[in-house]
């Protein structure tokens, strides 16, 4: 009986092995943003670093700079897990949704940075435009959590990704 049960996860993994080549595992990208803060909307700049563990799963760190004037700078960073939906063999888009905490900085010049956590829930559209690069774009919820309270902050990016 043990060996009937390694022979079958053996005979799995490999149809999992076989499934695994058809998508790309890694993705590495540049993100520009527009968050809609409390009373301002700020445009940001940051990159993104995407590990696909399977076709439909996978682990994104995503970083966000916004350089809001003289006074003070946001910084902005998330770790989300990744559902997606492919379609991408016959029609060149994905579908995708995300969620996961991360960190929000409000470092003013001089002064102490304000280190507040955040959580970050959305989802969007990817469209292929050549096998390894992906064109993105982003539609979330970025709720920063600071001193007792919390603030909803619409957040839309555009991301242009390489994979591989």
């Amino acid at each position: 009986m043990k060996k009937l049960l390694i022979a079958l996860f053996l005979f799995a993994s490999s149809g999992m092995v076989a499934a695994a080549q058809d998508f790309k595992e890694n993705e590495v990208g540049f993100v520009f943003s527009a968050t809609n803060f409390p009373g301002q909307t700020e445009a940001g700049v940051g990159g993104r670093f995407l590990y696909n563990f399977t076709s439909i799963a996978g682990f994104e760190f995503t970083g966000t700079f916004y350089p809001v004037d003289r006074s003070v700078n946001y910084y902005h960073g998330t770790f989300n897990f990744k559902g997606t939906y492919r379609m991408e063999q016959r029609y060149k888009v994905n579908f995708f949704g995300f969620i996961g905490p991360g960190f929000f900085v409000a470092d003013p010049n001089p002064g102490k940075a304000d280190f507040n956590g955040a959580l970050t829930a959305g989802g969007g559209v990817e469209g292929v435009l050549r096998p390894n690069v992906v064109g993105r774009a982003d539609f979330a919820d970025l709720v920063i959590f600071s001193r007792g309270a919390h603030t909803n902050n619409f957040d839309f990016k555009l991301s242009l990704m390489y994979r591989w």
